[in-house]
């Protein structure tokens, strides 16, 4: 429930914040330590509001919040759910908060309660940032990633960019913060699945070919690298307890999410954001996406004309997503199992698939040689008797 500032008929809505910070915490002294240093480092604290994801058991944390909220002078919520595994079963406390934050904040962002901001005004500066796109839809890159270039697929779970401040539109159109508690890892997937997106040719000539510059275009790069924003104690899981199961619960993460369905997932919320950009750029402000989930294909539609826009494909290919895990899966195989569990899983799915359609391309090609014999047989035929009716009408000329 969104808390007002005031009483009384005279009080005023509370100002919109800029940015909606959200974390998951157990640890109180780092908490409020974490709530200190954005009240220290900020221009000003209606600037921002907190949102918190903690356990649901854990009575002593949501009664800390509690009255921190009302010393606080900004908004700071707690949201509980099930302990289960603990850090590693937060997706579902994230996407709550999601719904949860205000929702005029224009930016959004996922942190946690070990990082610091060393930058002061920090809001100022995030503030000069708004509108960055007429589309309004971006991510700001702030950890010692922001600069790094991913080539492949794999590439980007083990070296995400840690802490982006997201844009609300960009993840109003991936549906939150995603299915993981590796928020980072999942975005990064999906910024990486954008930039591979082809650009829509919309303008294309009456006569003739496309010119080079209307097709083959690759790429949407919506992740900006900043550096007038900086923070602290960037490095997660300093102190764990336990970090031999902290690496093998990171690896079976990155296995899941490089598994094919998730790998579509990541296809599909890309198409999601291209097709906003794409239909911002034609000038079609109102618009309704539809899924296709058979064809693997999203339907942008004009709500005002109900025509279609146009269509994207999003299936990257069970095969292609196989070849480009075979990296993740060769490193992990020793260190952990259940990397060839999938090993075998995809190998066993692409033979399930590959059999049907090897005898329907068989099927098709016996059909297709068939009918070229007929066709020659034919062709011959006519031209067999053609030379005979070219002989009996010679042969009658010479009669005569």
């Amino acid at each position: 429930m969104k808390s007002r500032r005031g009483v009384g008929p005279e009080s005023a809505e509370p100002e919109a914040p800029l940015v909606s910070i959200h974390l998951a915490s157990n640890r109180p002294a780092r908490l409020i330590a974490f709530l200190d240093n954005l009240a220290e480092t900020a221009g000003s604290t209606n600037a921002f509001e907190v949102l918190v994801n903690i356990d649901a058991e854990d009575n002593h944390m949501a009664a800390l919040i509690a009255d921190e909220a009302q010393r606080r002078t900004f908004r700071l919520i707690s949201i509980g759910t099930p302990k289960a595994a603990g850090p590693y079963s937060r997706g579902s406390g994230f996407s709550q908060l999601f719904q949860a934050a205000d929702p005029r904040a224009y930016f959004l962002m996922n942190l946690s309660d070990e990082v610091r901001f060393a930058t002061r005004n920090w809001d100022l500066r995030l503030a000069s940032y708004r509108g960055l796109f007429a589309d309004h839809l971006f991510r700001l890159r702030i950890s010692e990633h922001k600069r790094r270039n991913y080539e492949n697929f794999y590439s980007t779970l083990p070296c995400p960019e840690n802490f982006a401040i997201f844009s609300r539109t960009w993840l109003a159109l991936t549906q939150g913060w995603g299915g993981s508690w590796g928020t980072d890892s999942w975005h990064q997937a999906v910024e990486f699945c954008l930039s591979r997106r082809p650009q829509l040719p919309f303008e294309r000539p009456r006569f003739g070919r496309l010119k080079d510059d209307d097709h083959g275009r690759i790429g949407y790069f919506r992740g900006i690298a900043v550096n007038d924003i900086v923070l602290e104690n960037t490095k997660a899981g300093i102190g764990e307890t336990n970090p031999l199961y902290r690496a093998r619960m990171i690896r079976r993460e990155r296995l899941r999410l490089a598994s094919y369905p998730l790998r579509r997932t990541f296809e599909k919320l890309a198409c999601r954001l291209q097709a906003h950009i794409e239909a911002t750029r034609i000038g079609v402000f109102n618009y309704l996406i539809r899924e296709n989930h058979r064809t693997s294909t999203l339907i942008v539609a004009d709500t005002t004309t109900g025509a279609e826009c146009f269509r994207l494909q999003f299936d990257p290919g069970r095969l292609a997503s196989f070849s480009d895990n075979l990296p993740l899966l060769a490193s992990t195989a020793i260190q952990h199992p259940i990397s060839l569990m999938h090993l075998v899983k995809d190998l066993q799915e692409i033979r399930r698939r590959w059999q049907p359609m090897k005898g329907a391309i068989s099927t098709h090609l016996d059909e297709r040689l068939d009918r070229v014999r007929t066709t020659q047989e034919g062709v011959a035929i006519e031209r067999v008797k053609g030379d005979e009716e070219d002989h009996t009408a010679s042969f009658h000329t010479r009669g005569m």
